[in-house]
């Protein structure tokens, strides 16, 4: 059995789930999924996994200056070319021998990257080639659909699952530490704050557990499923709930204000400091106090709902809804300044590329369910259209 060594960074993982956004509600249907998107290594290529409805599971770095597929290269640099047809290979990863990968993973160590396939199991890529070095890798005990947590020392990783429940590994060796039990499914990346984890689950209970042994300090029912990560600000814990809710916590597990949406809250919260952000399943994005909750605006930014976090950015909030609107918002008035259009189903989060090696401006890209196009770049300060990628 292979085993990893090395300090771990943060994994991304991709959410497939069998729920929906649909307008004003969220109906059923079996095999959606959405990508996951994150950055990678030094250059910040885009890293996307998705498993289209019809078609294999994939793992593919995008170049964000371009949206091109970043190349394999060999160890003086060159392009490594496929001896059969002769084409410049791609950074790419299919499904294939069982790994079922459906989760993007970041670089971990030099050139080691580490990724949970939907199989039940942790697999080790080598990124300067793009291959699984063990197919078998090794069996965890559930399914994760979010983001792991490494702790501060970088000594543990803890990991949530689809069905139900929270567990911790040792990082060098991934040996499981603990188990914590939970009623339902933990969808969304625990909250690490001072050596306690923050756990938000579909059972409607908000969590805190001690990350020494996974014994819990104490819970808190939200009335309502939740599906996305804690926010802590100013020593307040802010969840968006299934229950049309926005809930104020403090850290010690009491309630101490509560904003009642128009329909499920399904992305996180987002902050600047002093004003809490969040959007829901009729197309609505809030902004409120913190702490306190208290209503400064109200919009109704989209025509459908919105699943995704807003993405807060110097002088702009960016919302996306499931029918392809992007709209950016004046953050102290709600009022809506641009607009663009992307022809796809927008379930993912939304992704920031700040200015880098490879590009100058920073970026938005948001990336749909459909293959064509599958993503779409958009210069973060005046929202135009810079590159798209199909699938």
């Amino acid at each position: 059995m292979t085993r990893f060594s090395g300090k771990r960074l943060q994994f991304a993982a991709l959410l497939v789930l069998t729920l929906l956004v649909s307008t004003g509600c969220v109906a059923a249907r079996m095999g959606v999924s959405w990508p996951s998107v994150s950055l990678v290594g030094d250059n910040q290529y885009i890293m996307v996994a998705h498993a289209f409805q019809q078609g294999p599971t994939f793992l593919v770095q995008i170049d964000p200056a371009d949206g091109s597929e970043v190349k394999l290269r060999d160890s003086e640099g060159k392009v490594r070319v496929d001896p059969e047809t002769g084409e410049a290979r791609s950074w790419e990863i299919l499904e294939g021998a069982g790994q079922n990968i459906h989760t993007a993973p970041l670089l971990v160590e030099e050139n080691i990257l580490l990724a949970a396939g939907y199989n039940n199991r942790f697999v080790e890529i080598d990124y300067a080639t793009a291959r699984i070095d063990s197919p078998n890798g090794i069996e965890i005990s559930g399914q994760p659909v979010a983001d792991f947590v490494v702790d501060e020392d970088a000594e543990r990783i803890y990991v949530g699952y689809n069905s139900a429940n929270l567990e911790a590994f040792d990082l060098d060796t991934l040996d499981l530490l603990w188990t914590f039990k939970t009623g339902s499914g933990v969808w969304a990346k625990p909250l690490l704050h001072e050596n306690v984890l923050y756990v938000t689950s579909m059972d409607h209970f908000l969590y805190a557990v001690d990350t020494a042994d996974g014994s819990l300090i104490w819970k808190l029912d939200v009335e309502g499923a939740a599906a996305a990560s804690p926010l802590l600000v100013n020593d307040r814990l802010y969840v968006g709930t299934f229950a049309r809710t926005i809930l104020e916590v403090t850290l010690d597990g009491e309630q101490t204000a509560a904003y009642t949406a128009e329909n499920w809250v399904w992305g996180a919260p987002v902050s600047d400091g002093d004003t809490i952000y969040a959007a829901d399943l009729s197309g609505f994005t809030y902004a409120l106090s913190s702490p306190g909750l208290e209503e400064q605006w109200k919009v109704q930014a989209a025509p459908e709902g919105i699943r995704p976090s807003p993405l807060l950015l110097e002088d702009a909030l960016v919302v996306v809804s499931r029918n392809g609107k992007v709209a950016w918002l004046n953050p102290a008035t709600g009022t809506e300044f641009q607009t663009r259009q992307v022809d796809n189903e927008i379930l993912s989060e939304l992704l920031y590329v700040p200015s880098g090696k490879t590009q100058r401006e920073p970026l938005v890209v948001v990336t749909g369910v459909k293959a064509n196009p599958m993503m779409v770049a958009f210069t973060a300060s005046d929202g135009q259209r810079v590159w798209e990628y199909s699938r």
